[in-house]
């Protein structure tokens, strides 16, 4: 996604405290899909068959948020299910009124189609800024790792630590030394940093609070996804003092991931044409 997005409605979000909207963003980012995978479909359009909106909602949150019992004790309840679909269709409300998703009336008596649109708020076909990034202007991007989302622990997430992810993957991407793997690299920013301190011209800033980030990086590395140390030597350097020095691990997700074969896949869902023109 666009550094541009984080730092404006993705920050603005998480600023507004509307925290589930701004991951229930990412985790419809990681599921929709491309224009190279969407054949006739939509690009953006995520695939209604394959998850629920209470799947949704365990993605972004605690699954037994709304249990009174303990989890191995609950039962299917239908109250549960509708307060879980209910926290759903709240947050793609901002999501609309943001400009970042679009419903799609399905068929009577059942769900709409959900329809990603370009993270810029222009309203305009989902993209992948990353193919253009040296091209356009303004889409430099931050890489977000479909695993990640997908982990038990992002649903634990909050503000600090939704920042400082932005953040590491940032620094990882402007680091001398970027990793040939995302999210393994390693980096040495101070948290002023993201916020345009000693930043060269032309690169986007980041309005997060430094002390969100350093909240948010303690949080990340207590959940195993990153490590720090502190250095006076590194890459054969000497600091005057000792410098934090992270290590991203991204990659290393306790992913819940199921496989779609888009072949194969059948939807009622909306054809470019009719999507375009709803």
């Amino acid at each position: 996604m666009r550094e541009t997005y984080v730092a404006g409605a993705a920050a603005e979000m998480l600023r507004k405290r509307q925290v589930g909207a701004a991951k229930l963003d990412l985790v419809l980012r990681g599921i929709a899909l491309w224009p190279e995978h969407a054949g006739q479909r939509t690009p953006g359009l995520v695939l209604r068959r394959n998850i629920s909106y209470e799947d949704l909602h365990d993605l972004c949150r605690d699954p037994h948020v709304f249990t009174m019992t303990l989890p191995e004790d609950a039962m299917y309840d239908p109250e549960i299910v509708d307060k879980k679909r209910e926290w759903v269709r709240a947050q793609l409300q901002i999501l609309e009124r943001r400009k970042l998703v679009r419903r799609v009336p399905f068929a009577a008596g059942r769900r709409p189609d959900i329809i990603v649109l370009r993270d810029d708020g222009s309203e305009e076909e989902f993209d992948d800024p990353g193919a253009r990034a040296g091209q356009v202007p303004g889409n430099s991007y931050v890489n977000v790792h479909g695993p990640v989302i997908s982990d038990p622990r992002f649903g634990l997430w909050g503000a600090p630590e939704l920042a400082a992810y932005y953040c590491a993957m940032t620094a990882e991407r402007f680091d001398p030394q970027p990793p040939s793997v995302a999210g393994t690299g390693e980096w040495c920013r101070p948290v002023g940093w993201f916020g345009g301190d000693r930043r060269p011209s032309g690169h986007v800033t980041y309005p997060f609070g430094e002390r969100t980030i350093r909240t948010g990086l303690l949080a990340l590395e207590e959940q195993g996804w990153i490590s720090m140390r502190m250095l006076s030597r590194w890459r054969g350097s000497r600091f005057a003092r000792r410098r934090r020095v992270v290590a991203n691990k991204f990659v290393n997700a306790k992913a819940r991931v199921k496989i779609v074969d888009l072949a194969n896949h059948r939807t009622g869902s909306p054809s470019k044409k009719s999507a375009q023109g709803s």
